[in-house]
């Protein structure tokens, strides 16, 4: 499989870990495909929250999330020591909050 999505989930949020893209796939629109499909049955279950990471250097992946409305909350500095180098972590998330208007829509807030 290309890509996959990981969860783990409480009953009114949920982390989305583990989601990739396979190097050879990218740049196909996979992961936009999957980050649909995520939060479309994010939507159907009822959560209010969906949360993700990525490396700060990850300047593609940071691009998609954000273009899905994702909001940086913060960041992990030193995060990880990858080849002899310090790596930040980047901590985004999409919050769905009922339309004010009562027409029953949800939206990212």
């Amino acid at each position: 499989m290309p890509g996959h999505p990981g969860f783990h989930s409480n009953a009114r949020a949920q982390w989305l870990y583990g989601h990739g893209v396979l190097p050879e796939y990218r740049g196909r629109g996979i992961g936009r495909k999957l980050i649909d499909a995520t939060l479309a049955e994010a939507r159907r279950i009822g959560l209010k929250r969906i949360g993700l990471s990525a490396f700060a250097d990850n300047a593609r992946a940071i691009a998609l999330y954000d273009s899905f409305g994702f909001k940086h909350e913060g960041r992990l500095r030193d995060y990880a020591l990858i080849d002899g180098k310090y790596a930040d972590f980047i901590m985004m998330s999409l919050v769905f909050r009922l339309d004010v208007k009562g027409d029953g829509g949800a939206k990212a807030a």
